[in-house]
C-alpha cells in the first residue's frame, strides 16, 4: 500500500479529533492544537521551512497600500510562476516573488495572469460547490443558495478613490 499523502494524514488527524469526542465543527487551529498537545503531530525541519514559507508568502500577499490615485489595498508584491528543472531533472512550476514597483513587466504580466486564472477557477469551483449543495443537501424548508457571479455589478468602494 502506498504511503499516505501529507494531506491525507491531516484528514486522518481530523478524524481522530472527532473520534476523541472533541467539539465539531471546529476551527483548523483547534484541531491543530489538539493534535500537537496530544502528540499526534510534530514538525520535521522541512515542515518548519514549509510553514515559514507559507507564512512569508501570506505576508507578501497581504502587504498593500493605497496608490497615488486613491485605490485601496493595492498589493505591493506579486508572485509569478516559472517552470524550472528540479533536482530530479523534471520540470516543476515554482513561484517567485518581486515588488510590483520594481519587477519587470514580464514578471507582473505573468503574476496578473495567474491571479486572473485563479479568480476564474475559484468562481467556477464556488459555482460547483453551491450547485452540489443545493442539489444534494438542501433541506425542503430552505431556499437554494444563490450568488450572482457578474462582478461588474459589485460595489466598488474598495477600488474607487476615497
Amino acid at each position: 500500500m502506498p504511503a499516505k499523502s501529507y494531506n491525507q494524514q491531516m484528514i486522518d488527524l481530523k478524524e481522530k479529533y472527532k473520534s476523541a469526542g472533541q467539539k465539531w465543527p471546529a476551527r483548523a487551529r483547534e484541531v491543530a492544537a489538539w493534535a500537537v498537545y496530544e502528540g499526534h503531530w510534530d514538525q520535521q525541519p522541512k515542515q518548519k521551512i514549509d510553514a515559514c514559507a507559507r507564512e512569508m508568502a501570506e505576508a507578501f500577499r497581504k502587504n498593500a497600500r493605497t496608490d497615488p490615485q486613491g485605490r485601496l489595498r493595492v498589493r505591493t508584491m506579486s508572485a509569478a510562476p516559472r517552470t524550472v528543472i528540479n533536482d530530479d531533472g523534471k520540470p516543476e512550476q515554482i513561484w517567485f516573488w518581486d515588488e510590483v514597483d520594481t519587477a519587470s513587466h514580464e514578471h507582473n504580466l505573468a503574476a496578473f495572469r495567474a491571479r486572473h486564472r485563479d479568480g476564474k477557477e475559484g468562481a467556477c469551483s464556488l459555482q460547483n460547490d453551491i450547485a452540489s449543495f443545493n442539489e444534494n443537501h438542501l433541506q425542503a424548508d430552505r431556499s437554494p443558495i444563490e450568488f450572482d457571479f457578474d462582478f461588474t455589478l459589485e460595489p466598488i468602494e474598495e477600488t474607487a478613490p476615497a
